[in-house]
């Protein structure tokens, strides 16, 4: 398909970003239900909220659950308890405008979740679809290093504990 005027990447037809929602969501940690084709013709509210969740999870390495427990852990937020829905539409909306700005779209609001259109939606879907796909081929050239730190990271594991063995050897 071609450009879409005004956006500096190619808006996918629907069922290529079916497959691509469908692949991150086999991807993340959480369970999401597969999404057809046809609701992302069709988006509804609880459509988009998903979608868009599964995207910006899979985007920052992490689930909105973790935030939260994080939130309550550090205590950052005073009065959690009044904020408690809140923060997981907060958060959603934050990490999606976040990754639609780094895709030139600057007019990213909450209406594109509660109101979804399906020209807007399919459009904002293949800018965070991009930027998943950046991410993942950014990732994959560091594959090899990130299991040589593992590798060295065991090892220095075993060391500490051999040191430790000795330590109380000695004492």
């Amino acid at each position: 398909m071609a450009k879409v005027s005004g956006f500096k990447f190619k808006v996918l037809t629907t069922s290529e970003l079916a497959k691509i929602v469908n692949a991150v969501s086999g991807l993340s940690a959480g369970q999401h239900p597969p999404v057809s084709s046809d609701a992302l013709d069709k988006p509804t509210p609880e459509i988009a909220a998903g979608v868009f969740q599964m995207l910006a999870e899979y985007a920052y390495d992490t689930e909105i659950q973790q935030v939260k427990i994080e939130a309550q852990r550090t205590g950052t937020i005073q009065h959690q308890e009044i904020y408690e829905e809140a923060l997981d539409v907060l958060t959603l909306f934050r990490w999606c405008r976040q990754v639609a700005n780094i895709n030139s779209i600057d007019d990213f609001t909450f209406k594109d979740v509660w109101d979804p259109s399906q020209k807007r939606f399919r459009a904002v879907v293949s800018a965070l679809c991009n930027f998943d796909r950046y991410k993942e081929s950014r990732e994959t050239k560091f594959d090899p290093e990130r299991e040589e730190l593992q590798a060295l990271d065991d090892q220095r594991a075993d060391l500490l504990a051999k040191t430790n063995h000795m330590e109380e050897e000695v004492a």
